[in-house]
């Protein structure tokens, strides 16, 4: 976002409110099953994400590589809503 500019940004806010109405129309566990596909997304493409993120803020890739990352010992699971 830092180098965006008001179009991206536009754009970008736009897009998320058309996709706001189908988000919620999905059930609770609908909306638990895209959220563990996009973390299973992100965790399959770590090394490179963190290559870009070396790059983006100029730091070493070692350093960027020291961080904690929790997917190994977090259970990856959410919890349904409660009924109400």
């Amino acid at each position: 976002m830092a180098r965006c500019g008001a179009a991206e940004i536009n754009a970008a806010v736009a897009a998320a409110k058309r996709a706001f109405p189908m988000w919620k129309a999905k059930t609770p566990e609908e909306r638990a099953s895209c959220l563990i596909k996009l973390a299973d997304l992100i965790e399959a493409e770590t090394q490179r994400l963190m290559m870009i993120d070396s790059l983006d803020i100029g730091r070493g890739f070692t350093t960027i590589s020291g961080r904690s990352h929790h997917s190994d010992t977090r259970p990856r699971r959410i919890s349904p809503a409660p009924s109400l």
